[in-house]
């Protein structure tokens, strides 16, 4: 499965401090390749990362929000390693988590936290669908 880039976008991926901080970035080429989201991926002391984002307004409602996240996830699957929200997500955040699109592409499933259960919000958990 590839993630494709939208068209007119570009995706650029950086990491730091051997891979516990990654950004996947997404550049409006029409915009002279301005950042206008990022996924950021925090790997936790358990080893799963955890995810934080943001869209410009302008850009959301789009499917953008969905292939950031999608290319996060790849990416954390690919390698080994386990994704899930935040716990503290934003409503668009958790829009992306439930919607179809992602479904499409991932498994994804909704837990309590047990390690941390003064999250406000229910953590989502994103699996390969192949077995």
């Amino acid at each position: 499965m590839k993630i494709r880039t939208p068209n007119n976008f570009l995706f650029q991926i950086k990491s730091s401090n051997h891979n516990k901080i990654v950004h996947f970035y997404l550049l409006d080429k029409k915009e002279e390749n301005k950042k206008i989201g990022r996924v950021s991926l925090y790997r936790q002391l358990n080893g799963i990362y955890e995810t934080h984002s943001y869209l410009n307004k302008k850009y959301r409602g789009l499917g953008l929000g969905t292939k950031l996240y999608s290319k996060a996830i790849q990416w954390c699957l690919e390698n080994g390693y386990s994704i899930r929200s935040s716990g503290s997500s934003s409503d668009e955040a958790m829009r992306v988590w439930q919607g179809r699109s992602i479904r499409k592409l991932f498994r994804i499933r909704k837990k309590k936290d047990k390690e941390c259960p003064s999250f406000i919000n229910d953590v989502w958990y994103a699996y390969s669908k192949i077995k």
